[in-house]
């Protein structure tokens, strides 16, 4: 077998193990947080010593209240090995489970790959919110999280505090991975040779970064580098980390950038709320929407999804440097420009979200940011429920060049 496409359950049965306000839980961190390995229920997922793996998107079943609200999630993260993976952070509303009942216009399940002159599908109900896998035929700049030999994949949960919205989560969710397994060098191979990322012993990371906005003119970074699959003149499956999107890449490299922030203040009305830490906009820097960027980073914005609050009317990316930076209509309804994947509320509508931004929106030798708009009426500070403020969230790639 080539490779093998599976989902993963990570399952925590918060109503035996709650999870108290301003915590967090790991798979393995009880009896009642574990997964399921396509056998049975257990406290772990390792693979084996001959395999590697890509993670490729996360789906999150639950939790829904018994008042039909969805619970409200700090963060679900991966961990590889042991370690945060902090490039993906995803909350409540992020991460729709693929539903045979709905109709899902969602933009991360299924589709196609080119592979030569032709194009291979993806199988329908696989979820890649995070990118496309090699595995699968993906690009490499797509930069999916990737599981080296005798790794360890697991999943940790937060709730937010108190004063930032948060509560006890009591009520029990699953968080599905769609995942792509490769088993032994000789299927590696194998598989590099006819997805055509792998030439002899090497995986080639070259790539060329384009700004076609930047004062009217074009601008480029073109990036050549290498990743050996062997050491010693042995073949070997341990540098797999080192590709981008493993937590061992080395500049240049690439990451997935996906993030959401709540507003942590209540907007002025009709004037711009920008999702920043100076002043206090938001609370954390996983939540930031703010940049300035040099010539040696960059981000590339793909996708955007806005939960509005009641009194929000724009939202918009400003980049400097632009010839215009037009607002988008994101109203609390069905006009909403910028859709989230899900509803907070139940039953679990699934809408067309996140909108595309088509070939993506750079920042890179330059200053961006998001912002909000009220209606006149200001949107209050995000707390509990039902004075829930706005969610702005973005799916894209980092890049660090030198």
């Amino acid at each position: 077998m080539l490779q093998l496409v599976k989902k993963i359950d990570f399952r925590f049965q918060c109503s035996s193990t709650a999870l108290g306000v301003g915590n967090f839980g790991e798979t393995g961190d009880n009896a009642n947080y574990d997964v399921f390995d396509g056998e049975r229920w257990t406290n772990q997922y390792v693979l084996d010593e001959q395999s590697v793996a890509e993670i490729a998107g996360i789906e999150l079943i639950g939790p829904i209240s018994p008042a039909g609200e969805r619970d409200k999630l700090e963060y679900v993260r991966l961990r590889i090995d042991g370690e945060e993976y902090k490039h993906c952070n995803f909350n409540e509303m992020m991460a729709p489970p693929f539903s045979a009942y709905e109709a899902n216009s969602n933009p991360f399940f299924g589709g196609a790959v080119r592979i030569g002159d032709k194009y291979e599908a993806l199988p329908h109900s696989f979820c890649h919110n995070i990118g496309v896998p090699m595995l699968l035929g993906g690009d490499p700049t797509e930069a999916v999280p990737k599981v080296g030999p005798g790794m360890k994949i697991s999943v940790e949960v937060g709730a937010p505090k108190a004063a930032e919205g948060g509560a006890a989560i009591s009520n029990d969710f699953i968080v599905r991975l769609s995942v792509v397994q490769c088993r032994t060098t000789e299927m590696f191979k194998k598989l590099g040779e006819f997805y055509g990322w792998l030439g002899g012993n090497s995986i080639s990371q070259d790539f060329k970064f384009m700004d076609l906005e930047e004062n009217g003119d074009v601008a480029e970074y073109s990036v050549q580098k290498t990743v050996e699959m062997a050491e010693n003149g042995a073949f070997t499956l341990d540098n797999w980390t080192e590709l981008y999107g493993g937590l061992d890449a080395r500049k240049p490299y690439i990451y997935p950038y996906i993030r959401y922030a709540n507003n942590a203040a209540a907007t002025t009305t009709n004037e711009e709320y920008v999702f920043t830490k100076t002043g206090s906009k938001v609370l954390h820097d996983e939540q930031e929407l703010d940049w300035n960027f040099g010539k040696g980073e960059a981000l590339k914005l793909q996708h955007i999804g806005v939960s509005p609050a009641e009194h929000q009317r724009y939202t918009r990316v400003y980049i400097q440097g632009r010839d215009s930076n037009p607002w988008s209509w994101t109203p609390d309804g069905a006009h909403n420009e910028f859709p989230m994947p899900l509803e907070r509320t139940s039953p679990p509508y699934h809408y067309k979200g996140p909108a595309s931004l088509g070939r993506g929106l750079i920042v890179w030798n330059t200053k961006a940011n998001i912002g909000i708009k009220d209606d006149g009426t200001s949107i209050p500070a995000w707390a509990a429920p039902p004075t829930r403020g706005a969610t702005v969230a973005v799916w894209g790639k980092e890049y660090k060049f030198y």
